[in-house]
């Protein structure tokens, strides 16, 4: 049995509810044409072009939180349906998201000029992201993907996946035909309310994903700063420090144990890491950053009260009107799904079936790398350099990128983009901090493989029946990459880092973190990386799954640029703490109420720490400004160590630093622990166990905690 707990936003989910008043349209027949362009009237409206009445083949009612339920005959027309619903709620901002990924903002909303408050440094964002996504080349993979999936052969898995996507759109689109006023920001701004493709919603997940997980476009610098310190002599310690940071990897902290993984795949693992000559002795230090947002976690049935699996997924992001999320629940012919997604994609980022729940959290894998070209502007202008053959650019072209206020009528000088594409992907030159003169090109995730679209995924994760099934229908979630929490109806749970995983070519030195070379077909990558080979576990013996952004699996993972950083997040190391004092079994509701803990646990463990320097450790002493900080921490933990601001300290605790950095704690610390939000983390539980078994703190431990509360001070 499954007992589901989704958050978004500030509210709960609610039951579905049918009121009164079910709206019944249908999707349009396969070969539909496209509805022409609607032009948006002055008042808001449009033009209408006669739209006629819909038959009634697909039932959508809203609940009194404007949820909408849909149910439809067919999966086709459920996902109609969905398309339909959606515009309904957000067709204005599913524009300004088709405007993003299409490199097309500044054409409508102007240059975007913006003055940086602290550096007094001025940009104009709306250019800067158009030129990036024209460069990086986001409509032109989209539109690649679906002529990709439309040509596959019928009864194909890719045609499916295409006909579920120009369904959706024909909902779009049956919306925009009878809608017959549209949001007044379409007329003030001017932006056409242009018929919805399935390569839009394409495009929209794309963009989407470029928030969980590294772009690549950083490895140009970090070419130049690996041959730096290769030129002056540097020793590899110095090297790795340089280039993965501080980190230090705490095998305490994964969310895949080693003992929790078959011996079998253990096996399979080595066996394939020996078989390419893999290293992966650099996984640890691992400083690789990754997105801190979002948690989710999955208690099994045999823990809880009801004897079913409780999954919570709680997203968190940037709160903005209207929300990034829409909700909805949807039941065809083979599947039925309740959750929120994107508005513009059909895909339930975090949602339910009757027989499935799943939260997700940004995972943050390197899923891109650059490639330096061998190229000579003199002697072969407009040519790079394969396998000691000089080629022309597969593609060339320049593109206009219009900017104007339409709000204002200001009109400002166009600008020229020039996509050029070579045999590893887009060149993206003018977005790497690179050596001048140089060139670069991207291959990544997704966009190396038309094929591999994340919807197709989605729709067999929606059908799945078994932790099994849906653990192999997650292989098909190709972009972003994330750490998924799921539980089964059975009462079981699971947890998966999921996303296509390049392998590089082991020759490639520190590949993946920095640019590699691109003059050899031999140096592409050797592998996409086997789902059942990436951190993935089914019923763990703690009995629960969580993740905060934190750890995968540990230091003895045999393959290179292993996802996830080296340790805990504050926020996973908190849910850790708060799910292993659950009572056992706890009711759902307890499970639930983690969601609202409001205690953070670097402020309240660095009080523990100051008390017991200064009631406790012999020989130690506490500054004056130290102690008056106490004074009133030491009360705020009497009363609980909230952050909701019930006790006036709390101000005190907010102020109180939260991370391990080189400034403030020294070196010897760092090197034991290393830096950041997981150095830190790695190092309270160390000195919270060591003092409550009657050890001292060291001198630089000391030293650290009467800073932090000076800080706070």
């Amino acid at each position: 049995m499954l007992e589901v707990r989704t958050l978004v936003g500030v509210r709960p989910v609610v039951a579905a509810a049918a009121l009164a008043g079910a709206l019944a349209v249908t999707a349009a027949p396969a070969d539909a044409q496209i509805l022409p362009r609607q032009t948006p009237l002055a008042d808001g409206s449009a033009s209408r072009t006669g739209a006629q009445a819909v038959p009634d083949s697909v039932e959508i009612t809203w609940d009194a939180y404007g949820v909408p339920h849909i149910v439809a005959d067919t999966d086709e027309l459920a996902y109609f349906g969905v398309g339909y619903a959606t515009a309904e709620l957000r067709l204005f901002q599913m524009h300004w998201h088709r405007l993003m990924y299409e490199g097309r903002l500044a054409e409508f909303f102007g240059p975007g000029t913006w003055t940086n408050p602290n550096s007094g440094a001025v940009s104009d964002v709306y250019i800067d992201h158009d030129r990036k996504a024209r460069v990086l080349g986001w409509r032109r993979y989209a539109d690649a993907v679906v002529a990709d999936l439309a040509s596959q052969p019928p009864g194909s898995a890719g045609r499916e996946t295409f006909r579920m996507l120009q369904a959706y759109a024909d909902g779009v689109n049956r919306s925009i035909a009878t809608t017959d006023a549209f949001h007044p920001l379409f007329a003030t701004y001017q932006v056409p309310v242009e018929p919805w493709t399935p390569a839009d919603s394409v495009g929209i997940w794309i963009r989407m994903g470029q928030f969980f997980g590294p772009s690549g476009l950083d490895e140009a610098a970090k070419l130049k700063t690996y041959q730096d310190l290769v030129d002056q002599g540097a020793s590899e310690a110095e090297i790795l420090e340089s280039l993965y940071g501080q980190a230090v990897c705490n095998d305490d902290a994964p969310v895949v144990k080693q003992g929790d993984v078959p011996q079998a795949v253990q096996d399979d693992l080595f066996a394939y890491a020996a078989s390419l000559g893999l290293d992966a002795s650099g996984n640890c230090p691992l400083g690789a950053g990754t997105p801190q947002f979002s948690e989710a976690w999955a208690v099994a049935g045999h823990r809880v009260t009801t004897g079913r699996a409780v999954v919570v997924g709680e997203p968190r992001i940037t709160v903005y009107v209207p929300n990034s999320f829409v909700e909805w629940h949807v039941r065809g012919a083979s599947f039925e799904v309740r959750g929120a997604g994107f508005p513009g994609s059909p895909n339930v980022l975090v949602g339910s079936t009757p027989h499935m729940a799943w939260g997700v959290t940004a995972l943050g894998m390197d899923q891109a790398d650059l490639f330096r070209l061998t190229t000579d502007p003199v002697g072969h202008p407009d040519e790079y350099q394969l396998d000691g053959v000089w080629r022309p650019w597969d593609v060339d072209e320049t593109e206009t990128l219009l900017v104007q206020d339409k709000k204002l009528g200001a009109i400002h000088p166009s600008q020229s983009v020039r996509y050029r594409e070579s045999w590893w992907g887009p060149v993206v030159t003018e977005l790497a901090n690179q050596t001048e003169g140089e060139e670069f090109s991207r291959k990544a995730k997704p966009f190396d493989d038309t094929s591999a679209e994340t919807t197709g995924g989605f729709l067999a994760m929606f059908r799945a029946t078994t932790l099994e099934d849906f653990s192999a229908a997650l292989d098909g979630w190709s972009f972003p990459s994330v750490n998924i929490v799921f539980g089964s109806d059975t009462g079981r749970v699971g947890y998966r880092a999921n996303g296509h995983m390049p392998v590089r070519e082991p020759g490639q030195p520190h590949g993946g973190v920095v640019a590699m070379d691109g003059s050899l077909t031999a140096h592409d990558w050797v592998d996409r990386l086997h789902p059942d080979l990436l951190p993935w576990v089914h019923d763990p013996a703690s009995g629960f799954v969580h993740s905060g952004n934190h750890m995968t699996i540990g230091s003895w993972y045999p393959i290179p640029n292993r996802p996830g950083p080296a340790g805990e997040t504050h926020r996973s190391r908190r849910l850790r703490e708060a799910l292993e004092a659950l009572p056992v079994p706890a009711a759902p509701n307890d499970i639930g109420r983690i969601h609202a803990n409001v205690v953070v646990s670097p402020a309240r463990d660095m009080t523990i720490l100051g008390l017991h320097v200064r009631d406790v450790q012999q020989g130690a002493v506490l500054s004056a400004l130290a102690n008056q900080s106490l004074l009133h921490l030491e009360l705020w933990l009497a009363a609980g160590a909230t952050m909701d601001n019930t006790h006036y300290a709390t101000l005190l605790a907010h102020r109180m630093p939260a991370y391990f950095r080189e400034d403030s704690v020294g070196t010897a610390l760092i090197d034991a622990y290393g830096g950041g939000d997981s150095g830190m983390s790695f190092w309270l539980d160390s000195a919270l166990l060591r003092i409550g078994q009657g050890d001292d703190l060291g001198a630089d431990e000391v030293a650290y905690i009467v800073w932090t509360l000076e800080e706070a001070w």
